[in-house]
């Protein structure tokens, strides 16, 4: 279960976005150490066709008592028509102690909006080294509503 707040605004043509996520895993074991916090910070700018943006996610206990980690991401949107936007966006992932290596992963999709609706349609990948198959390559077709 995902818990967060934040807080967004727009100053000079540039969107700011802070906030805090809290990752709780509801009957898991309280010595395992799979709650988490996790801050972040971002940046987004539009140039007339183009929208791009950039975060950084840092939590001081990492999931499973991993470690300090930090997540940098940044991403690219441009508006194919009024409803339909190409968009592409890369990460870095970095943990303190023995939890594998650190990675990058990317997706590159088309998302199509109407009325109170958003359709995503994506291809998400890593290059990280070993991970049981779960960060293999994938295609991902979502549904999201706006309240």
């Amino acid at each position: 279960m995902d818990i967060y707040a934040g807080y967004g605004w727009e100053a000079n043509d540039v969107s700011y976005d802070v906030g805090l996520l809290y990752y709780a895993y509801p009957g898991a074991d309280s010595s395992s150490g799979y709650d988490f916090v996790e801050a972040y910070a971002g940046l987004g700018f539009d140039l007339d066709a183009v929208s791009l943006s950039g975060a950084v996610h840092y939590t001081p206990d990492n999931f499973g008592e991993t470690g300090t980690g930090w997540y940098v991401t940044g991403g690219l949107s441009t508006g194919l028509t009024d409803a339909l936007s190409v968009d592409a966006n890369v990460g870095f992932s970095q943990v303190t102690e023995d939890f594998g290596e650190d990675y990058l992963d990317w997706n590159l999709g088309l998302s199509y909006s109407f009325s109170r609706l958003a359709l995503d349609l994506r291809y998400h990948d890593t290059d990280a080294p070993d991970c049981a198959g779960s960060c293999d390559a994938r295609v991902v077709l979502s549904l999201s509503a706006e309240f």
